[in-house]
């Protein structure tokens, strides 16, 4: 910078010592000429060195000018580029802004769903273990029902069976009128022997599992009634109703005695099976062994066949209510439709008993005779309704 204004300065004396010249040679005479003429021609040659220097300067100028143009272009081009590099780093800056609100939104949706997960997974959690407390509570509460059932559930058996010996002539023996220092809860006498029926259910700090656990227990401690000789090898335990349905086995055979698990319900079935065994008198002369094997194998076919009544009892009850309902619910002339099919399937039959179409009232009329046999020989059936006459 400093040489370029040299230069210009120079350039700029250049041309003042030359106009400076040009006025002194016009102002001067012919004399001041003549007797001048060395110093003008010393001047004028320095003159020529300062034109020389002058052009040399010029040249310099325009390479300068030149250099300057250059430099213009380069600065142009750097200005380009850095242009386009500015627009390239806002391009960038633009898409990294871009880039971080896309994140960024994807972060909170990220965390959206992670909590909407950590909330279902906490409903879930909350859910099973409501749940699970409800049946708890439900089993605690079934188990509270059941111990109210309990504590008299073995008043409850005696005065039951007393009941049924009064009512199908048994002899019915409580534990003080058992001959023997051994006081089981009741007995019955069949044919000079005693019949017992223990009655069991859990005690006040025993709960259905605890019980269940302790029957092989209590299976074990019969042992010392059998080995009295008027005392029946069979044995009968006596537990709640509630309990029956959790107990996975109800018979034990322990060698030269056996234990059956069974309800109040059943008993009975059992009771009128032992008074028909008393009605038979061609066991004279069987031991007691032989005796009780020949009733125990009559006793089951007996059984057998009151609790397969007792079941077509309850199945036929059922059907009956279902071919009831059909008739409450379906239209008149639907009913109709269905009875006359049934007109059709009984004349398809082989043989029939009648001429007459099988109609609800008849199947409630068998039903009602078979329950009503049914009950006369002591076997549980369902209640027969009473209908209302309207």
């Amino acid at each position: 910078m400093d040489s370029f204004k040299s230069n210009i300065y120079s350039f700029k004396s250049t041309i003042k010592n030359f106009k400076d010249f040009l006025n002194k040679i016009k102002d001067y005479g012919f004399l001041q000429r003549l007797f001048a003429w060395n110093l003008l021609k010393k001047e004028a040659n320095e003159l020529m060195d300062s034109l020389e220097e002058l052009s040399d300067l010029s040249n310099n100028l325009s390479n300068n000018d030149d250099k300057l143009t250059d430099l213009k272009n380069i600065n142009e081009k750097i200005n380009s580029d850095l242009k386009i590099q500015v627009d390239g780093n806002l391009s960038l800056r633009e898409k990294i802004a871009t880039i971080e609100a896309t994140r960024e939104d994807r972060k909170k949706k990220y965390e959206s769903k992670m909590k909407d997960f950590d909330d279902m997974i906490s409903r879930e959690h909350d859910r099973k273990k409501n749940e699970e407390n409800e049946k708890e509570k439900a089993k605690q509460d079934l188990e509270n029902q059941r111990r109210i059932s309990w504590q008299t559930h073995e008043d409850e058996v005696s005065s039951f069976i007393l009941d049924k010996c009064l009512l199908y002539g048994i002899e019915y023996v409580g534990p003080e009128e058992f001959p023997n220092k051994l006081k089981p809860d009741n007995s019955i006498l069949i044919s000079e022997r005693y019949v017992i029926f223990d009655a069991k259910s859990p005690k006040d700090s025993e709960d259905t599992a605890s019980f269940i656990k302790s029957i092989n227990t209590k299976v074990k401690q019969q042992e010392k009634y059998t080995k009295l000789s008027n005392v029946k090898k069979d044995i009968y335990l006596v537990v709640p109703t509630n309990l029956y349905r959790d107990l996975k086995k109800t018979e034990y055979q322990q060698g030269n005695y056996n234990v059956w698990i069974i309800t109040i319900e059943q008993i009975p079935v059992m009771l009128a099976h032992f008074k028909k065994t008393m009605d038979y008198s061609d066991f004279d002369g069987l031991s007691p062994e032989d005796r009780d094997a020949l009733i125990k194998e009559i006793g089951t076919y007996a059984f057998n066949f009151r609790r397969r009544l007792m079941i077509d009892g309850y199945f036929g009850s059922q059907f009956q209510d279902i071919i009831k309902n059909t008739k409450n619910n379906l239209s008149e002339e639907l009913f109709n439709e269905v009875e006359q099919a049934i007109t059709n399937l009984g004349d398809s039959l082989p043989t029939k008993r009648s001429g007459k179409p099988l109609s609800i009232d008849d199947v409630d009329q068998e039903i009602k005779e078979l329950n009503t046999r049914n009950q006369l020989m002591g076997i549980p059936t369902p209640p027969i309704e009473k209908e209302n006459n309207k």
